[in-house]
């Protein structure tokens, strides 16, 4: 084995064991399924850091992967999903849109609430600008992860939103939610 090879090697073995990877990522290309139906590319990093997406322009044929955490975008790229998708992969957010639209009741306290948007993941906005509401994370003791968070004036009912966004990962990333 030459000094090259064997020091290739050495750095992969690192690479998975201190990064959390299988070289079987690092060999597939890592694609991902998106629900804009982009081809996206993850990003390799540290395994104490959130692996994230960036779409490129070439639109592929492959349908949304309902099991899997769907892994939206930050402000300014926000991946969009639509209603109908959203529906189909997580049912638990019909009810919580129907209460939305119909301004209440809501199941949990914490419904309705300002969300400051400190992790930065939506559009810059004044402080109410933007709603919570919890969507059921099957299998969770607590809340769980899920959100649907609304924007519109401070004062609103919660019917009389401007836009939806749905984050699966506690406000790691975020999906623009297409009613149309």
């Amino acid at each position: 084995m030459t000094k090259l090879r064997f020091v290739s090697l050495l750095l992969l073995i690192m690479l998975v064991v201190l990064g959390g990877c299988t070289p079987g990522a690092l060999s597939s290309g890592g694609l991902v399924d998106s629900p804009t139906s982009v081809a996206v590319k993850a990003t390799v990093k540290p395994a104490t850091a959130r692996p994230t997406t960036k779409p490129t322009t070439k639109p592929t044929t492959t349908r949304l992967d309902c099991t899997r955490t769907l892994i939206g975008g930050v402000e300014p790229k926000l991946p969009r999903i639509s209603l109908a998708d959203l529906y189909r992969c997580r049912p638990e957010t019909k009810g919580v849109v129907a209460a939305i639209k119909s301004n209440g009741p809501f199941e949990y306290d914490r419904d309705d609430i300002i969300f400051q948007n400190r992790e930065g993941a939506l559009p810059d906005a004044s402080n109410g600008t933007y709603r919570e509401y919890t969507v059921e994370t099957p299998g969770a003791s607590t809340r769980g992860t899920r959100r649907l968070i609304t924007s519109g004036s401070r004062n609103r009912q919660p019917a009389n939103y401007t836009a939806l966004y749905y984050t699966d990962d506690h406000y790691e990333s975020m999906w623009l939610v297409v009613e149309k």
